[in-house]
């Protein structure tokens, strides 16, 4: 009882997005995600990967479950990965395929150094959750992308997804972009590097 109303205190009072998160992931919210109508946008993401940086270092940022790495690990065409998500639910799912290269950890995306830099980084699904877009990748382009390094990022069709985009190409220019659409919504995922 009393787990319940301080969990309720901190994700509605305090606003705390890791308990939010957990609480999202403990109620199986999320599970829609694994739906195979999702499939196509992962699919998407692999695409640009694989014709990209093929081979590369990648950091998830807002990996869930890693489903993501899933759709990778099957060629294992990375040299290594790192998933990173604030919800501990999420990243404990995750770690059953976590292996030599490839890594999960619990960590917020608006305040993240992670002390190496990567290849690709790629927000799918989870960009449009910063509190500030514009900081936090002027942040991942000083702390976390290689030189030549890019984004991938992939953002559903919604009220706000205009003006999350206008935020991104304030700091990335599009090198490639293609956009999925299912019955239950639509996406424009970009291949994207700074000026």
């Amino acid at each position: 009882m009393i787990d319940s109303i301080l969990s309720f205190f901190k994700r509605k009072i305090l606003r705390d997005p890791r308990e939010r998160w957990n609480y999202q992931y403990a109620k199986g919210q999320w599970e829609g995600l694994k739906d195979p109508i999702e499939f196509e946008r992962q699919e998407v993401c692999k695409l640009f990967f694989e014709k990209y940086k093929s081979g590369g270092s990648v950091v998830e940022i807002g990996c869930g479950e890693g489903m993501f790495v899933e759709f990778i690990m099957q060629q294992q065409g990375y040299s290594d990965y790192c998933g990173v998500d604030v919800a501990d639910l999420a990243i404990q799912n995750a770690q059953k395929l976590a292996d030599n290269k490839t890594k999960f950890i619990i960590a917020d995306m608006d305040n993240l150094d992670l002390g190496k830099k990567y290849d690709v980084i790629l927000y799918n699904e989870s960009i449009n959750y910063s509190k500030n877009i514009e900081r936090v990748l002027r942040d991942n382009i000083q702390n976390l992308l290689n030189e030549n390094g890019i984004f991938i990022i992939s953002v559903h069709k919604y009220k706000r997804s205009d003006e999350h985009w206008a935020n991104i190409h304030k700091m990335l220019k599009t090198i490639d972009k293609k956009t999925v659409k299912n019955a239950r919504s639509e996406w424009n995922i970009e291949v994207l590097t700074p000026f």
